[in-house]
C-alpha cells in the first residue's frame, strides 16, 4: 500500500524536487549579484559585504531565504490530496473495503513523511556538495543542524496539513486553510508577544548559524506538536463516516 502511495505522489515530488534544484542553481549563478539587483537594494554596504561572505551568503540565500519558504508549501503539496481526494473521488470506501482504517492511515502518513523528510534531507545537504565544487568557505559542521531544524518545521507543517485533509471532503480546503497558515504564521513573526509562534526563524536555521547550535527546546516542542496532531488526525479516520 506505501509503494501506491509512493506512485501516487511521484509526479508532484518530482516537480517540486526539480523546481527547488533550479532555484539553487539560480542562486549560485547570480552570485556575485549582477548590477540591476545592486541598484534595487541600493547598495548597502554593511550586506553587501557580508554576502560576499560564503557561509553567510549560502545561509542567508537558500536556508534563510529560499527554502525557509518552500518547506511549508512543499508540506502542503504532499498533504493536501492524501485523504481528501479519496473522499472527493470516492475511491475512500474501496481502500476500506480492502484495508482496515490503521493500515490505509498509517500507510497514508508513512509515506507522506518519508517523502517529505527525504525531500527536506536532499535539499539541505545539497548546498553543501555545491560548496564543495565550488570551493566555497563554508562551515559544514553546521549542515546537520540545518537540516534537523528543517525536517522538524516541515514535520510539523505537514501533520497539520494532514489534519486538514482528513477535515476536508473535497482538495479546495486543505488547500485554502495551508495557505491561511503560512502567511498567518509568517504574520505572527511582526507580533512581539506571539513571535515564538513563527515557526519560520527556527526553520531558518538562525540559532545553528548564530553559533548557539540545535534549537532542542523547540525541536522536541515541534515533534510533540506533530505527534498530537497525527494522533488526533488518527482518531477523526478512526471515527469519520464516509
Amino acid at each position: 500500500m506505501m509503494m501506491n502511495e509512493l506512485i501516487k505522489m511521484r509526479i508532484r515530488t518530482l516537480v517540486i524536487f526539480l523546481i527547488m534544484v533550479a532555484t539553487l542553481v539560480s542562486l549560485v549563478v547570480l552570485r556575485p549579484f549582477p548590477e540591476f539587483v545592486r541598484k534595487l537594494l541600493g547598495d548597502p554596504a554593511k550586506l553587501l559585504e557580508n554576502l560576499k561572505k560564503d557561509d553567510y551568503y549560502l545561509w542567508s540565500q537558500w536556508f534563510g531565504k529560499n527554502l525557509v519558504q518552500f518547506v511549508p508549501l512543499i508540506a502542503l503539496l504532499i498533504a493536501f490530496p492524501v485523504f481528501s481526494r479519496e473522499v472527493e473521488h470516492g475511491t475512500i470506501y474501496y481502500l476500506l473495503t480492502r484495508s482496515p482504517r490503521s493500515r490505509v492511515y498509517m500507510s497514508k502518513v508513512l509515506t507522506g513523511l518519508f517523502v517529505n523528510a527525504s525531500m527536506l534531507i536532499v535539499l539541505s545537504i545539497l548546498p553543501a556538495f555545491v560548496a564543495w565544487l565550488l570551493k566555497w568557505n563554508v562551515n559544514y559542521s553546521k549542515f546537520p543542524g540545518y537540516t534537523l531544524h528543517t525536517v522538524c518545521g516541515g514535520t510539523f507543517f505537514l501533520a497539520l496539513y494532514m489534519l486538514f485533509s482528513i477535515l476536508s471532503s473535497d482538495q479546495v480546503k486543505p488547500i485554502v486553510l495551508g495557505i491561511i497558515v503560512m502567511i498567518g504564521d509568517a504574520f505572527l513573526g511582526m507580533l512581539k508577544p506571539l513571535r515564538f509562534l513563527n515557526v519560520y526563524p527556527y526553520m531558518a536555521g538562525t540559532s545553528v548559524y548564530a553559533g548557539h547550535g540545535v534549537d532542542w527546546v523547540y525541536t522536541f516542542s515541534l515533534l510533540i506538536l506533530s505527534v498530537l496532531l497525527l494522533v488526533v488526525g488518527w482518531y477523526r479516520f478512526k471515527n469519520a463516516e464516509f
